[in-house]
């Protein structure tokens, strides 16, 4: 009986082996990224980005914070990109995003102490980035990009701006 079985998983293994095909540098279309330039701040953000023939990509982000300080409590930002690069979606890009992003409102109620007010605030706006993405032999990508945009909705309580700040590390699959 173990015989047996060891004999099904060694097929099983040289099936996997051989299905496994060796892609060519940038021949996937789908990107997982983590964005670093946030960290400190405990901010995390997250994004998955898709790669078209003409290359231009679509892509979202997802952010969540765990700090009162940060412009937004949790956001989500899709974004267009055009890519300038001799590689697919890889090199110098320009992009315009969206964002629908929540902050809760905090009181100063003594230097350094912040107290919820149990308010929910809804923004949403647009703007504009540049950056650059590198692309690894073994698919691995390192973006850096800069951005801004512009609030559209209670800007009495919500900061009239956001930043788009990006060191980002992925993997194209």
């Amino acid at each position: 009986m173990k015989q047996l079985c060891a004999l099904v998983l060694l097929l099983g293994f040289c099936m996997i082996l051989s299905g496994q095909q060796i892609r060519e540098r940038g021949s996937g279309s789908n990107e997982i990224k983590f964005n670093g330039a946030y960290v400190i701040e405990n901010y995390l953000e997250f994004g998955y980005e898709r790669a078209f023939k003409n290359n231009t990509a679509l892509g979202l982000t997802a952010g969540f914070a765990f700090d009162e300080s940060q412009v937004f409590d949790f956001a989500l930002l899709p974004y267009y990109r055009t890519y300038f690069g001799k590689k697919k979606a890889a090199g110098f890009f320009l992009e315009v995003h969206g964002a629908v992003y929540q902050k809760e409102e905090f009181v100063a109620t003594w230097p350094f102490v912040y107290v919820a007010t149990g308010q929910h605030y809804i923004g949403a706006g647009a703007g504009i980035g540049f950056g650059v993405k590198l692309l690894s032999q073994s698919n691995w990508i390192g973006e850096l990009n800069l951005g801004a945009g512009r609030n559209f909705f209670n800007t009495d309580r919500i900061a009239k701006g956001y930043p788009r700040v990006g060191i980002t590390l992925g993997k194209r699959f």
